[in-house]
């Protein structure tokens, strides 16, 4: 694994967004130790903000513990990390290379102490997701975050999702309808995913629970 001294121009960290998710239930639950190692992070539709929600939880998971956080990028359609960070992308891609694991693909951010492992555009979407979804696994007891494609817009989330331990699906606050929102889970859970909660981006309040509920 290499080790990165880029400083990133723009780390995307969201004071609004901070206090949400320091103030959410779900921060405090996905601290213990028994809570799931591999989690993703998805938006319905692309423009949900789950990019953001993803750096921003990995940043406080970070914070709150002592073994390294990965956040892996997914979506190789869209990427994004690697210009936030000011790194070369293309980690995730090599993961479906070969026998690679994903302490091989991964690269130390010196700015932010995250495992980072982020994609670059590919000329084959699904099949590359096929084969390095089978290889999302952190080392030893380390956490893992998945930033993964937007659910709505094109089967690969679905080919993601099932392999980790569970999904929060991202809500835009003023952008993302009820039965979107519910779309979005049934699509996930028929694929064999399994969403724990969601988040409500571009707001300063957690999602209550009852929203938990009608999801």
């Amino acid at each position: 694994m290499k080790r990165s001294t880029a400083q990133g121009a723009a780390l995307r960290w969201s004071s609004g967004l901070r206090n949400q998710l320091q103030n959410a239930r779900l921060l405090a639950e996905l601290c213990q130790p028994d809570a799931p190692r591999r989690i993703g992070i998805a938006g319905c539709h692309a423009g949900a903000g789950a990019s953001t929600v993803a750096l921003n939880l990995a940043l406080l998971l970070r914070e709150r513990q002592h073994s390294p956080v990965w956040l892996a990028e997914a979506d190789v359609r869209r990427p994004v990390l690697a210009g936030w960070l000011g790194m070369a992308g293309g980690g995730f891609n090599r993961l479906a290379e070969g026998d690679t694991t994903l302490a091989d693909c991964g690269e130390q951010h010196a700015a932010t102490g995250l495992q980072l492992v982020t994609a670059s555009v590919a000329a084959q979407p699904l099949l590359l997701l096929q084969r390095a979804a089978e290889r999302l696994l952190p080392p030893d007891a380390d956490r893992l975050l998945v930033d993964l494609p937007p659910v709505l817009d094109a089967p690969d989330a679905t080919l993601v999702a099932p392999r980790l331990d569970g999904v929060l699906l991202v809500l835009e606050a003023e952008g993302t309808r009820w039965e979107v929102a519910r779309e979005a889970r049934h699509r996930l859970e028929a694929a064999g995913a399994h969403v724990i909660g969601a988040v409500l981006n571009k707001k300063p309040h957690p999602i209550p629970n009852w929203l938990y509920r009608l999801l």
